[in-house]
């Protein structure tokens, strides 16, 4: 876990984390935003389904770790959907975030909010997410017109969800598992 994702962990529970979440990507450039964001979407959904899924009783995890099945983000969106831990919406607007983040990880040139297919998923989230222009035109500094405006607090706010719902997320039981033992 870097700096920013330590000092967001420490800080989601109180009334200005949006702020603060805000202020950590007006430092970066539009692509570090958008790569930063995602890992932080991806790490925490890693977590919930850690919380969610039966410990592993190594270090090392095959379910998320190296080539295993949950080793990459779309992945955990699918399997996050599909136990019900996250909404159809929900996985649907982290789609969207992910088809955004390989497009300023893959394009190496041009890729901006400003262009038109970013700019079009952007709005996507928002419509996804209902967030509003006076949402983001409350924020110092932030500007609805901005699409890098708009897709930092919607994924702010996408983030917040995950780690403040978090705890409401028990581990499965495991005794209604099917047995092979000869009772």
């Amino acid at each position: 876990m870097n700096d920013t994702t330590n000092q967001i962990e420490k800080k989601i529970d109180r009334p200005d984390w949006l702020e603060f979440f805000l202020k950590e990507f007006d430092r970066e450039s539009d692509r570090a935003a958008v790569i930063l964001a995602s890992a932080l979407i991806d790490d925490t959904l890693r977590e919930l389904l850690d919380g969610y899924l039966l410990s592993c009783p190594s270090s090392s995890d095959p379910l998320f770790d190296g080539n295993g099945p949950m080793s990459s983000f779309s992945s955990r969106i699918e399997l996050s959907y599909r136990l019900g831990l996250i909404s159809r919406d929900f996985a649907s607007g982290l789609n969207i975030l992910r088809r955004i983040r390989n497009s300023f990880a893959h394009d190496l040139a041009g890729c901006s909010f400003e262009s038109q297919s970013v700019r079009g998923r952007v709005d996507a989230l928002c419509r996804l997410s209902k967030a509003t222009e006076s949402q983001v035109d409350n924020i110092d500094r932030y500007s609805w017109k901005k699409p890098r405006d708009r897709f930092c607090y919607v994924i702010g706010y996408f983030l917040w969800c995950l780690k403040h719902d978090q705890s409401k997320i028990s581990t499965i039981d495991e005794s209604g598992a099917i047995d092979c033992k000869f009772d």
